[in-house]
């Protein structure tokens, strides 16, 4: 029995040695031979220049179809529009990109080019970045963001709505024009002057685009909520096909591939 008793003063005096232990450090030595590493006076360097970081036009990312993905999301509320005859009609969003493609035209998800080299022209010239607030929209996108419009472009990758970050949206229409200068066929722009357009400046057209200049708040909608005035800039001729860029509600419906 006593040596149960002395078991707990054995391990106390254990613990206290080995704290001893552990507490006591060996002091720094170095041989005769080894010297201290002298570090060199500091040399400054330029920085890399990535071409994110490049001054001028060039430093903008390049347009592409990729930038015209549906913007829709299941995430977005329900919208309940009155229609004319007082009745509520209710639209639901899409799932947006991750659930379906681009338009698709002859197998391939597709935009008309003239959009993707007039987006890149502007931003290359304006030395300003192309912000791209609705490019293609599914047709149930295009009912949600514009019931009122059955046959939007947007459907068929053949509009754009878009603003210049920091540019005036007026200097960017006379550069459009400017595109296509030297273009005989193409270089004659015309004043649409009929009042059934949703904003306050008559649009501009050629043969192949269609423009409009939405001003204060007008044409806001879920994709053009932003405060900024914006173009809008539809295609009205296939210039590689040679024909009119005309399409059916039944042709948009089928022509993208759900995922």
């Amino acid at each position: 029995m006593i040596w149960l008793l002395l078991l707990p003063l054995l391990f106390s005096s254990c613990r206290s040695d080995d704290t001893e232990m552990l507490a006591k450090a060996e002091p720094v030595v170095r041989k005769s031979s080894q010297k201290e590493y002298v570090l060199k006076e500091p040399v400054a360097k330029r920085a890399p220049i990535y071409p994110w970081d490049k001054k001028g036009p060039s430093k903008y990312t390049k347009i592409t179809k990729e930038h015209f993905r549906c913007k829709g999301s299941f995430a977005n509320p329900v919208r309940t529009v009155v229609q004319k005859n007082g009745s509520l009609e209710r639209y639901f969003d899409c799932g947006g990109m991750d659930r379906h493609s681009l338009y698709l035209k002859e197998g391939q998800e597709y935009i008309y080019p003239v959009l993707l080299n007039l987006l890149n022209y502007i931003q290359e010239v304006s030395g300003h970045k192309v912000i791209i607030t609705s490019g293609y929209r599914c047709p149930d996108h295009n009912a949600y963001v514009d019931p009122a419009n059955h046959s939007s472009k947007h459907m068929v990758g053949a509009a754009v709505t878009f603003y210049v970050q920091d540019f005036d949206i007026q200097k960017v229409v006379l550069l459009i024009q400017k595109y296509y200068a030297q273009n005989k066929e193409l270089s004659s722009f015309e004043r649409y002057t009929k009042n059934d357009t949703d904003c306050s400046t008559p649009p501009w057209m050629n043969k192949e685009v269609y423009v409009k200049l939405y001003m204060g708040s007008e044409g806001r909608n879920p994709d053009n909520g932003h405060p900024f005035p914006y173009l809008s800039l539809q295609v009205r001729h296939d210039m590689i096909r040679d024909k009119k860029v005309a399409y059916s509600w039944e042709e948009a419906f089928r022509s993208y591939l759900r995922k």
